[in-house]
């Protein structure tokens, strides 16, 4: 049922339609609520740069962090974290977005550090190429890309 509702997210994003944002916003409501950690990642492919108006999207993050909060910050940062490659190149914009939201926390910081160490190799590779990326072009934010890179490619 979760995935019928996701979907319908995706078909909807651009809120292009009349009612689009308040079917939206019941949907993302409903979800928010839910304690399935692979819904996180099956929100993650909802992320799009082309879509105008950020309201139904800033939702989705924010239904991100609030399962993450609920599940345990650790376990949902993990799947956002797999979550990524979902979303890149057609969602590079929002990964930095919850990027930046993620390193603008000290608790947020310490706990995706926390599961960084948690993905395999291949997984930590396709981060660390998504924050290189980023990071060519967000330049206040070098530093703790770094330090994140950095976390990603010890052993």
């Amino acid at each position: 049922m979760l995935k019928k509702e996701v979907q319908t997210l995706k078909e909807i994003k651009f809120l292009d339609n009349e009612g689009d944002l308040e079917t939206f916003e019941k949907i993302i409501n409903k979800l928010a609520y839910e304690e399935d950690v692979n819904l996180i990642k099956d929100l993650c492919e909802i992320f799009d740069d082309e879509v105008s108006s950020i309201e139904g999207l800033d939702l989705v993050s924010d239904t991100i962090f609030y399962i993450s909060d609920r599940i345990g910050k650790r376990k949902g940062l993990l799947e956002l974290l797999r979550g990524f490659k979902l979303m890149f190149p057609h969602a590079e914009e929002w990964i930095l977005i919850i990027n930046i939201r993620i390193l603008n926390s000290e608790i947020w910081t310490k706990e995706y550090k926390r599961a960084i160490h948690e993905l395999n190799n291949s997984e930590k590779k396709i981060i660390v190429d998504i924050l290189e990326e980023i990071k060519s072009y967000e330049s206040e934010y070098i530093e703790k890309f770094n330090e994140i890179i950095s976390e990603l490619l010890k052993k």
